[in-house]
């Protein structure tokens, strides 16, 4: 884990695909489980910590070795602590470890015209 591997905390975003009380599917629980890692995010830089999420891990395996069952989503691993020091960092990454340019919000916007409700 070249970006993460000091990391004090590594953690899973689980989610249960299932509602526990009739055991029907929960066709938005991904939904839900990113809403909260972004509050959870949020709440982590504003207490001073830094949060990545990854999808480049084995699930498979942490499903086996974590024992999750299938009633839970594996969505991502995330890690959290604080900025390290740029130097102990692969030199290959010095580059993109920068802030990067967002994209303007008209590129995001489709040409919506107004409706009347």
């Amino acid at each position: 884990m070249k970006w993460a591997g000091k990391a004090p905390v590594l953690m899973m975003v689980l989610s249960s695909n299932v509602f526990h009380r009739n055991q029907k599917a929960n066709k938005w629980n991904q939904f839900d489980a990113g809403t909260s890692w972004g509050f959870m995010q949020l709440e982590a830089w504003k207490r001073g910590y830094v949060t990545h999420g990854m999808a480049g891990f084995n699930a498979d395996r942490a499903r086996e070795e974590l024992n999750i069952q299938e009633d839970h989503d594996i969505i991502c691993m995330v890690a959290m602590g604080r900025y390290g020091n740029l130097e102990e960092l692969d030199p290959l990454f010095h580059p993109i470890e920068r802030p990067n340019e967002r994209n303007p919000l008209e590129s995001m916007m489709l040409n919506v015209k107004s409706f009347d409700v």
